[in-house]
């Protein structure tokens, strides 16, 4: 049930935040090198690490939403084409795509082939936004990729984007009061309403600075709570595109023993922070404090 918002500031600097919904509870790690950043996860019996969401040093960025579509893969290797798991993607256009723009040259010669792994099928749609404001979803149509234009800025896993775009626009030309009409369902379709109605409504964000927190705040109006459909929010998270900067939640879940439990780490961090290796703050208060006390303890008993 994952859902992913745009914000502009009033200097035109751009966040990307989302939730992250998997059912499956899956391991989360933060990754940063010098030329991208995001977050990956691994299942419990696999070693494969996978990456879910994550931004490249020219602030462009691509985050994996289920779709609940049955699509049409062509899993042979097709010549002519870069053929590329829909597990890789994410990398495959970070590492090779600058902006938008340059998805869309290449886009035409891609071949996307259904990943699988215990079952799990990896059947995905994508959001790609760069750092100029530019947005697009990517869909495997009839075996092609194809990419729509995304005015809104809004994603939600689920049905097809032009079914969420359809529906937003019959609500908003019905004439009806919106605010008494805004579903509130956590449905796919009406995530996707009352998340475009939202951004319509807030007030404008001066900088990134307050940008951050403040598009966090939004998606905790979509966060699930622990339980439902045997689901919860994993974590939540903020991207600046301008400034090649990432920031979690402080809280999220994970499953333990069959049961959702609330936790403030629910991404492993990295130690490091940016492309100059300056140290990950975040991680420190987080992990740091634990390691002090273990360390204190083994001193405390060693001399007992």
């Amino acid at each position: 049930m994952c859902t992913g918002i745009l914000l502009k500031t009033k200097k035109g600097e751009i966040i990307y935040g989302r939730t992250l919904e998997f059912t499956i509870p899956l391991i989360w790690k933060q990754f940063i090198f010098k030329v991208y950043k995001g977050t990956c996860g691994k299942f419990d019996n696999d070693d494969k690490w996978y990456m879910v969401d994550g931004i490249n040093n020219h602030g462009l960025f691509v985050g994996s939403f289920i779709s609940t579509d049955n699509k049409e893969y062509i899993n042979d290797n097709l010549p002519n084409k870069t053929n590329i798991l829909s597990s890789e993607l994410n990398r495959y256009l970070l590492k090779n795509c600058n902006s938008v723009k340059d998805i869309k040259i290449i886009i035409d010669k891609i071949n996307i082939k259904l990943h699988e792994v215990n079952g799990q099928k990896f059947n995905l749609n994508w959001l790609v936004c760069d750092k100029k404001g530019n947005c697009i979803v990517l869909e495997v149509q009839k075996g092609e990729l194809k990419y729509y234009n995304n005015k809104t800025g809004i994603m939600t896993n689920g049905s097809s984007f032009i079914k969420k775009i359809e529906s937003y626009k019959k609500l908003m030309n019905s004439g009806k009061n919106i605010e008494v009409k805004l579903p509130g369902n956590m449905s796919d379709i009406s995530r996707f309403i009352r998340a475009s109605y939202y951004l319509k409504k807030i007030q404008e964000i001066d900088n990134l600075k307050d940008g951050i927190p403040y598009i966090l705040n939004i998606l905790h109006n979509f966060e699930i709570p622990p339980g439902h459909n045997d689901n919860a929010t994993e974590y939540t998270i903020a991207y600046s595109l301008n400034n090649f900067e990432m920031e979690y939640s402080q809280y999220g879940y994970k499953k333990e023993d069959n049961l959702w439990k609330i936790t403030n780490l629910p991404v492993e961090l990295s130690f490091f922070n940016t492309k100059k290796n300056k140290l990950n703050y975040n991680y420190l208060l987080n992990v740091l404090p634990l390691t002090v006390v273990v360390i204190t303890g083994m001193i405390y008993y060693s001399k007992r």
